[in-house]
């Protein structure tokens, strides 16, 4: 399996536990969060034992944004566009439309998750402390040490630090 292979499915794994899709959706609504590099970040940091440092999200985040600017922010936008009703358009047919969009920008998704495998295959390992690029991306974003721990366990319980100010 590729490295883009084996980090699709765990995020897509993670992605699927109890709890973990609300949390993203709403950090990428109300903080702005790249959920893809979010996740990244926690397999990154949990499933490989090798969190980035707060210069590394950077260079991931510059070495992800074109994609993203061009592909998937894009995708989402019109796919959310949709949401409601349309005049001289029937209901089922928007849907079918957004239903496609979905796929259009899960593909996408996937693509920057490829960008984002291969950054950490060709990554030296730094001495970063546990958890400080998780929380320099993080910022600002409305989250709590509870849910930060909540989305490392996501991808396997109890080998982060998720304490102290990392």
């Amino acid at each position: 399996m590729s490295d883009e292979d084996t980090l699709w499915a765990a995020i897509t794994a993670a992605y699927a536990r109890p709890g973990i899709a609300p949390l993203c959706l709403r950090l990428q609504d109300q903080g702005g969060i790249d959920v893809m590099l979010l996740l990244g970040l926690c397999y990154a940091a949990r499933a490989l034992g090798a969190p980035l440092s707060p210069a590394e999200v950077q260079a991931l985040r510059a070495a992800s944004e074109p994609w993203r600017a061009a592909a998937v922010r894009p995708a989402r936008a019109l796919r959310i566009a949709l949401r409601g009703t349309v005049a001289g358009v029937a209901d089922e047919t928007r849907e079918g439309v957004r239903d496609r969009l979905k796929a259009v920008e899960l593909a996408a998704e996937r693509v920057q998750a490829g960008i984002i495998a291969a950054h950490l295959a060709s990554r030296v390992a730094q001495d970063a402390a546990p958890l400080a690029g998780l929380r320099y991306f993080l910022g600002g974003a409305p989250v709590t040490e509870g849910e930060i721990a909540q989305l490392l366990d996501a991808f396997g319980p109890g080998q982060g630090d998720c304490g102290g100010s990392g």
